[in-house]
């Protein structure tokens, strides 16, 4: 009963709601199984959604969004009022980046300067590339950073 293959946007926006749960659980105490009970989601549904291997249905995250009282874009950025642009991107790496150390900060900053060079190496060695391998690198290391972020926590 799969939904299709998820769209590179989907597996950031997975790894974002998987972040966002697993604060709100921490912040407010709650243990996943009562809040499945509570919001009658099912345990599994709502474990996946916690360890970022799905996404919620639109439904879910109202319920979430409810219980927390939060806006569904405060838990999912699918919901935002904005489409998850590489602008987005780039503001949610920012503030993800804010909340690092000043010596985590410069480990980003220089695994992000080992990505362009890498990526200008391959633009120098494959004239023809139309761009779609540059929004393909970036998602690697949007997706690289926050696993990396999700061992951290």
């Amino acid at each position: 009963m799969g939904r299709g293959k998820l769209t590179p946007q989907d597996l950031v926006a997975m790894k974002i709601v998987s972040a966002n749960l697993q604060r709100l659980l921490k912040e407010s105490g709650v243990k996943q199984a009562d809040l499945a009970t509570t919001l009658d989601i099912p345990k599994s549904s709502l474990n996946e959604y916690v360890k970022g291997r799905s996404l919620p249905k639109s439904g879910n995250v109202q319920k979430l969004a409810d219980y927390f009282g939060l806006k569904k874009s405060e838990i999912d950025p699918r919901f935002s009022h904005y489409n998850y642009t590489a602008s987005a991107m780039l503001e949610n790496i920012n503030k993800a980046a804010s909340q690092l150390s000043e010596q985590r900060q410069e480990i980003v900053l220089d695994f992000a300067h080992q990505q362009i060079k890498e990526q200008q190496k391959t633009a120098e060695s494959d004239s023809d590339t139309d761009g779609a391998d540059n929004d393909g690198n970036y998602q690697k290391v949007v997706q690289n950073y926050l696993n990396e972020e999700a061992k951290e926590d």
